[in-house]
Formats: structure tokens, sequence, C-alpha cells
């Protein structure tokens, strides 16, 4: 190869690698300006009341809606206590007891998942189950009685 053959194919070369270094160059704001991109990993959301910012940080801990095999159950009972007030077979203050009752089931719920989240032992998922199904029971009860 002639050194004027090595000159063109250099020039050629790069004339081709121009626009794409070109295109490799980053494209609008750096990365700190960005909505999504925020310092220290707040991916730029938008802070609550006491400066913690809003998002998936803490949300899932403040809106634990209980565990999913318990959903139907406890959705049951508070069915049968709606059905109660609505027919007569249960006043109010009676239907409030037993909306207190499934609501402390639920808040050892709530305090089984900060303890273990979403991997619940097998003697307190035991142990909620038997507590819901002796409130559904007396649930029926309370509703049978004349």
């Amino acid at each position: 190869m002639t050194p004027r053959t090595m000159i063109l194919l250099a020039a050629s070369a790069a004339a081709l690698a121009a626009p794409a270094a070109a295109s490799a160059q980053q494209y609008g704001a750096p990365y700190d300006n960005r909505p999504y991109y925020g310092r220290s990993g707040e991916y730029g959301q938008p802070r609550g009341d006491y400066g913690q910012p809003r998002g998936d940080y803490g949300w899932r801990a403040r809106s634990f809606r209980g565990y999913p095999e318990f959903r139907s159950l406890e959705m049951h009972i508070r069915g049968e206590i709606q059905q109660g007030l609505s027919d007569d077979t249960l006043d109010r203050e009676g239907a409030d007891d037993l909306l207190g009752q499934l609501q402390q089931i639920r808040y050892q719920e709530m305090s089984e998942y900060r303890a273990h989240g979403w991997n619940l032992p097998y003697d307190d998922r035991m142990r909620i189950r038997e507590d819901l199904q002796r409130l559904d029971q007396e649930v029926d009860q309370t509703r049978a009685e004349p």
C-alpha cells in the first residue's frame, strides 16, 4: 500500500467516525438537572410534610393492606357485619365491637408485617388465621341470636 492510499484510508475513516463521535455526546441537560435523576438516590421525588421524600420510601409500610391470603376472609367478615346491620340482626354497638375486634387482628397483622415483611412465619400465619376464623364464627353466632 502506498502512502497516498494510507492517507486516503485514514482520512475516510476519520470522516466516517466524526458523526458517530458527535452522536455519543450527551443529549439535553446534565443528570443533576433532570427531574428524575436527583442527588442522593431520591429520583427527584417531591418532599413530604417532614422533609422525607414522598414516593416509594416508606410508602409501603404506611399503606400495608394486609397479607393477601387473609384479605378474602377479612372482607367476608366485614361484609357479614354490614349485612347484619342492614337486616337488623346486629345492632350498631355489637357491630362496632365486632369491627373493633377485626381491627385488632389487622393491627396484629401489621405488627407482624413490620417484624417479618412479606415472609410471615408459619406459626404467626396460623394464629392470625385462627383469630379470623374465631371472629367469623362469633359474627355468625351473634347474627343467629334472636
